[in-house]
């Protein structure tokens, strides 16, 4: 009996110790979730940088300073070396320098290989009829990763693949919205419902990794979703964010830290790089009143538009995607006989909080760069070819068209 006695006691000791010496992680106070495609066979393949930005993420993890929680769903082609399928990834600092309780391996051993290696794998999904731009795919993945974490005190989302803002997508590189699984894409309406059926929280930010997402249709279509979004207007380098930067500041509990300070980093990278860049950080929750204040300009003088007129306004987008989107501010100054009122202006200061453009290529120039306010707005131009694609499409399926006034004014004004 006594024996028996001792051993308990011992057993009781011994778990004691083993519970202070090995403590459970805390409750991450925010999850990220990355949510990135390759498989691409419209454009460019960006299978390589996107396990790049894995790597990125992971290295900017081992620099936070509080416990937190990365969840990276990954679409990679078929036969990938490190995944058999769609997979979710999952990865949890200690906000000590560990990640998944491995310490640094030191920056010449932090490949590609030893990050796949090292993360933990959530959820892999059958190949065969999953494609990760179909809305009920998404639904289902977004669901899965907040499964995963769902005690978080706060989460963000970033995407990550091609990207053509708001075009209506269909299966050639011409007309692709967001994303490129195979030559699948997925419109914004579709994405931002896809979010809603999710039932994710409500979203602190959402990163568009991606060309030509900032645009105030794109980013009115989120405005329910996030607090905040970081978006470029005009395409973007394939090499992506700079995540070893951004990380750290997408799970501080600072505002700025996740907006006007990553803008920042992406530009300094940008620069660095000698690419180009346009960033802007918007707050979401202000677009619908962004919306009001630009309908009152557009109605002031919107029928009096002509191509000329246009024509000298910065526009975003090149090539096929010319005359798709035309910075803001210019469009409300000429609006408003060359200056853009009072009331506009307090409200776009509202909205968007920080945006910069660099560029050491001509082809992405921004003739004004003092100017330039950040995000992009279309005008819906002669009913010809493209243009009635994309007229139509704005008119019937973008809530901006109707919130923003332009379903309230002649669509033959322009000459």
């Amino acid at each position: 009996m006594h024996k028996i006695f001792y051993v308990l006691i011992g057993l009781l000791f011994f778990t004691s110790c083993s519970k202070e010496d090995s403590p459970a992680l805390e409750p991450a106070r925010r999850t990220v979730m990355a949510y990135l495609i390759s498989n691409n066979k419209a454009g460019v393949s960006l299978d390589d940088e996107l396990k790049e930005n894995v790597r990125c993420m992971y290295e900017g993890l081992l620099q936070t300073g509080e416990p937190c929680t990365l969840l990276v769903y990954y679409r990679p082609y078929a036969h990938d070396v490190y995944l058999t399928g769609p997979t979710i990834l999952r990865f949890e600092s200690d906000g000590k320098g560990s990640v998944n309780n491995h310490k640094s391996p030191g920056s010449s051993q932090l490949t590609v290989d030893y990050v796949f290696d090292k993360a933990e794998r959530v959820k892999e999904y059958n190949t065969s009829g999953h494609n990760a731009l179909d809305p009920e795919v998404m639904t289902q993945v977004l669901s899965d990763m907040y499964k995963a974490a769902p005690n978080s005190l706060s989460y963000g989302l970033v995407f990550g693949s091609h990207g053509t803002g708001w075009m209506p997508a269909d299966q050639t590189v011409q007309g692709r919205a967001f994303g490129d699984d195979a030559k699948y894409a997925i419109n914004l309406p579709e994405m931002a419902q896809a979010i809603k059926s999710a039932r994710l929280p409500y979203l602190d930010f959402i990163y568009f990794d991606a060309c030509m997402m900032g645009t105030a249709e794109v980013c009115y279509e989120f405005r329910d979703l996030a607090h905040y979004g970081v978006v470029s207007v005009q395409e973007t380098p394939v090499n992506g964010f700079p995540y070893n930067k951004l990380i750290p500041l997408m799970y501080s509990e600072n505002v700025t830290d996740y907006t006007e300070n990553a803008c920042k980093e992406i530009i300094n990278y940008n620069d660095t790089e000698r690419l180009w860049s346009t960033i802007a950080a918007v707050n979401l929750v202000e677009m619908e009143n962004l919306a009001y204040y630009f309908k009152e300009e557009l109605l002031r003088n919107g029928e009096n538009l002509t191509l000329s007129d246009i024509h000298d306004l910065q526009q975003y987008g090149r090539g096929s995607y010319s005359n798709f989107s035309y910075d803001m501010v210019q469009l409300a100054d000429w609006l408003n006989d060359g200056q853009a009122s009072a009331r506009f202006m307090n409200q776009f200061n509202k909205t968007v909080l920080y945006k910069d453009c660099v560029s050491h290529y001509a082809t992405f120039k921004i003739e004004d760069p003092e100017s330039f306010c950040g995000l992009g707005v279309y005008i819906p131009q002669v009913p010809a070819g493209t243009k009635q694609k994309w007229n139509d499409y704005f008119k019937q399926s973008l809530s901006w068209s109707t919130a923003a006034g332009w379903n309230d004014i002649n669509w033959t004004w322009i000459d």
